[in-house]
């Protein structure tokens, strides 16, 4: 892939626009709005008009929530293709996440990609990057989040295509792999560059519609059925963040079992974070988590436990939910999960991985993105330590 030399810098510039519920969004969508519906009939061109090149107005119809998600740390850049600066190469936009680190500590990897079905960069709305794509029914938007990007698909018709690749610029070999409700680009060697929530696509009645995800080489591709779609705009979405791995070493004499017993048995011995129980958590419940600053007080990390999951003979792990409490933001999410090798099948070595999703910026008065997502590195390198300690 060609990681281009003249990039826009993406960041949240938008920072005004209130939480509205759905309902009142779709209100205001439908009764003020009369061009931009206008504009999504089936064959519509682009045009002055704001229609699916408007991401402020598509999204607070359908997911108002995500407005509020985007960040002022971002560490994405967007450009145009080389072909549509003139280039030899395909002119799909190029979206580059740099790598994850805090000084000189190497935190997470970063990566990149083209989106293939996009033609051109627009201009930029808000938070938001807008590529025009191939089909006058269908924008995609790119958003910047605290823990990586989100690339969102706007489709204005049942006319318009029902799969979206994009193709990533990563090893030969690199593999989608899925396990703890989270999917991960995992080279041969183990490296991962970065993790993908599951898919989902929604159509402006807030119907969920089917939708999936495939790989093939090293192109992602999101498939959705619109037959199902009672209303347009439909809005689906990878979601990517960042994720860690430590490799805990070979399986002599122990197995993800072994770990999920120790955990079941003791959860702070291993998660020794302040207000993290010893018992091990039922589903539903809350944590009252917290970093002490001392004299100057605490940082609340108050999650919800979301359940564990497993795969017995290839993974277990499990997954807390942010409350309004934590803060991150209520609706982050951060999983972490053992397995065996590469995608769960080499049985040679286990490994942690921890994969987040975070909705809200830390504070720069703090330190920032950056800092605080060093400090969460060195609290599960400190987990990773205590799980390999009471190998057998």
């Amino acid at each position: 892939m060609h990681r281009p030399n003249h990039r826009r810098s993406c960041s949240r510039r938008d920072h005004s626009r209130p939480r509205v519920t759905r309902a009142l969004a779709s209100l205001a969508f439908a009764t003020t709005s009369v061009a931009f519906i206008t504009s999504l009939v089936p064959g519509a061109a682009y045009g002055d008009e704001p229609g699916i090149l408007d991401p402020q107005a598509v999204i607070g119809s359908i997911t108002p929530e995500l407005l509020t998600q985007g960040t002022e740390q971002s560490r994405v850049e967007v450009s145009d293709g080389p072909a549509a600066r003139g280039g030899d190469a395909a002119s799909a936009p190029v979206v580059e996440i740099s790598d994850l680190q805090y000084q000189d500590q190497f935190l997470a990897n970063g990566v990149s990609y083209t989106v293939d079905y996009a033609t051109s960069v627009a201009e930029p709305m808000g938070q938001f990057e807008v590529l025009e794509t191939t089909s006058t029914n269908v924008a995609a938007y790119i958003q910047p989040t605290p823990s990586g990007v989100r690339t969102l698909t706007a489709i204005a018709s049942a006319d318009a295509p029902v799969s979206y690749s994009y193709t990533f610029d990563v090893p030969d070999g690199t593999t989608l792999e899925f396990s703890n409700n989270v999917y991960r680009l995992r080279g041969q060697d183990g490296s991962v560059y970065g993790a993908l929530q599951e898919p989902w696509a929604t159509d402006s009645e807030g119907n969920s519609l089917e939708t999936s995800y495939s790989w093939e080489g090293s192109t992602l591709t999101q498939h959705v059925e619109l037959d199902d779609a009672e209303a347009f705009p439909v809005l689906l979405d990878p979601n990517w963040g960042y994720s860690q791995q430590w490799n805990l070493g070979s399986t002599s004499n122990w197995t993800t079992v072994d770990i999920q017993q120790n955990f079941y048995d003791c959860l702070n011995c291993y998660f020794a974070l302040p207000g993290a129980p010893k018992a091990w958590p039922s589903y539903g419940k809350i944590l009252p988590l917290y970093m002490s600053l001392g004299a100057s007080g605490y940082i609340p990390f108050e999650v919800m436990m979301a359940g564990d999951f497993y795969d017995v003979a290839h993974w277990w792990g499990w997954q807390f939910y942010a409350t309004e409490n934590h803060i991150d933001g209520e609706g982050s999410i951060i999983s972490f999960t053992y397995q065996y090798g590469q995608y769960g099948n080499d049985y040679s070595s286990i490994w942690q991985s921890v994969d987040t999703f975070i909705v809200n910026d830390f504070p720069l008065h703090l330190g920032g993105n950056a800092a605080y997502q060093a400090g969460a590195w060195f609290q599960w390198n400190d987990m990773a330590n205590r799980v390999k300690a009471d190998r057998p």
